[in-house]
This record gives C-alpha cells, sequence and structure tokens, in this order.
C-alpha cells in the first residue's frame, strides 16, 4: 500500500519536515515491541496493510491527515512546523499520539462549529517556549487546553500480554488506583505546563483544561468508567489542590472511530473543582 497516496496531507507536512516520504519512514519502522503508536511503526503497518481495526495506525494516520487538510489557511508556517515537529518526533511515539488527540478534538470543535486556534503560545514575549495544543472560546471565556495521552505500566496494572500470568490478569488492578493515576497524570501535566503562567497572574479569567486521553490504556481504565446504571466516579481526592488550584476541567476521553475511519473524542467523564 502506498502511504503517502493513501494520506498525501500528512505526507506533504512530514517531508516538510524530514525530507523523507511515508514510505520512507515505513520500511524500516516494524516495531520490535508492537508497539504501533509512532510515525515510522504506523506508516510500517499501513505499508504492509498490518493492524487493520479499531483505532489502529490506519485510523490514527487517517486522523492526522484530515486534521492537516483541514488547516486553517491562515495557520502560520511557525505553528505547522511545530505540529510536524511533535508528529515526527522520537522513537517512543508520545508526542505522536498526543498531536492524534489534538487532531481528533480539533476536529470535533470545527464540525461543532467552535472559535479553535492552535499550538497558541502561552506568553506571547516568547513564543518558542511552550504552546497550548488548543484554545477556544465558549460564552465568550477563552479556554486552554492540552491533550495529554496515557499509557499504563503493564507490570503495575496487569495489563494483558502474551506473557502476563492469568492469575495477575484475574486480581487487576484496584478502581482506586487506576483513578489516582490518571489523577496524577493529569495534575501533572498541568503543573509542567501552565503552573508557573497561572501563579504569575497570565490566565486570570480564562479556563485552562487537559484533555487525558486513556486510548493506550482502555483495557485497564474502561471497566472502571463502566457505570451503565450509575453516574461516573467522581474527581479522584487531591486532583484540585491547592498545586493545581488554577484547573478547571479535566476531561478523561477514549477515541472511537467513525464510519469514515477517522477518530474523534468518546468521553467517560468529566472532573470538575467542588463536584463529587
Amino acid at each position: 500500500m502506498d502511504v503517502d497516496a493513501v494520506f498525501p496531507n500528512l505526507s506533504a507536512l512530514v517531508q516538510s519536515e524530514t525530507k523523507q516520504t511515508l514510505n520512507q519512514h515505513g520500511v524500516n519502522g516494524k516495531p520490535t515491541n508492537d508497539d504501533y503508536w509512532n510515525l515510522k511503526s504506523s506508516c510500517w503497518a499501513v505499508l504492509n496493510d498490518r493492524i487493520r481495526g479499531r483505532g489502529g495506525p490506519h485510523q490514527t494516520l487517517k486522523t492526522l491527515d484530515e486534521f492537516i487538510r483541514r488547516l486553517p489557511s491562515s495557520t502560520s508556517t511557525r505553528k505547522k512546523k511545530s505540529i510536524a515537529n511533535k508528529i515526527c518526533s522520537g522513537s517512543q511515539g508520545s508526542q505522536f499520539l498526543d498531536t492524534a488527540v489534538e487532531a481528533a478534538w480539533a476536529l470535533h470543535y470545527w464540525e461543532n462549529g467552535i472559535d479553535t486556534h492552535l499550538e497558541e503560545p502561552l506568553n506571547t514575549s516568547n513564543i518558542k517556549k511552550n504552546n497550548a495544543d488548543l484554545v477556544i472560546t465558549l460564552k465568550g471565556t477563552k479556554y486552554w487546553l492540552d491533550a495529554i495521552s496515557v499509557k499504563l505500566s503493564n507490570s503495575k496494572f496487569h495489563v494483558r500480554t502474551s506473557q502476563t500470568p492469568l492469575s495477575e490478569l484475574m486480581a487487576g488492578p484496584s478502581k482506586e488506583s487506576v483513578l489516582a493515576e490518571l489523577a496524577y497524570r493529569a495534575k501533572n501535566k498541568y503543573r509542567e505546563k501552565f503552573g508557573e503562567y497561572v501563579h504569575s497572574g497570565l490566565f486570570k479569567g480564562d479556563g485552562i483544561v487537559i484533555l487525558l486521553c486513556v486510548f493506550k490504556a482502555e483495557e485497564v481504565v474502561l471497566p472502571v468508567f463502566d457505570y451503565s446504571n450509575l453516574l461516573p466516579p467522581p474527581a479522584p481526592e487531591g486532583l484540585f489542590d491547592d498545586e493545581s488550584s488554577g484547573l478547571n476541567l479535566v476531561i478523561v476521553h477514549t477515541l472511537d472511530a467513525k464510519a469514515n475511519g477517522i477518530l474523534y473524542p468518546h468521553i467517560l467523564a468529566y472532573w470538575l473543582p467542588g463536584v463529587s
């Protein structure tokens, strides 16, 4: 399968950054540990027509391709370069998947007519330091959003692998430990990205939102949010404490593919300060 022909918009952006085609990225991208969550391994999977199915490399690349196709014409070269850097970064692929999450939310907001800006600098006096993935305006309030994809430790949370003993799988992690880990990830992301700016008064009157995607940890996380007849679990204790006093909302979600094969957010819970 010709990856560049299937995803022409992504191909053009990647080539502008790396001078390599998607096919070239995929040739030697076969993963050694079944980790398909970076650019090279995703291209390898599509190049060899492997790993089809919900949330696989085909759909991740298609989501990024559609996101790039729909970038507003006013998107600056700096912002395009920032997006390309994240897509192409690192063998571990954390920024690659974070960008896929960002793309899914951007597509969702654009389709709902919500004013959305990408890669906005947190401090306009130093635009190279830190960017928010998305900035939206709802009912006159500006919200700064940052996306993070969560992968949980196989050993700590008993994620199913071919080597995992059946006894460990049956025991499983406690609901409390999973929620505590998710809260830690959201809180840590907030502190790293926004903390110093909030304390300086930069975001007065604005909202800060962490988009916590459990796409890579669904086997562990989804049972915790299986609340067909109940309310979703409340925000874990300590999430909205003094260290994260400027955090307004955490959205826990995964990604689901629509009929067109593009991934969109599927929300599991909204965590708000003071709501239990």
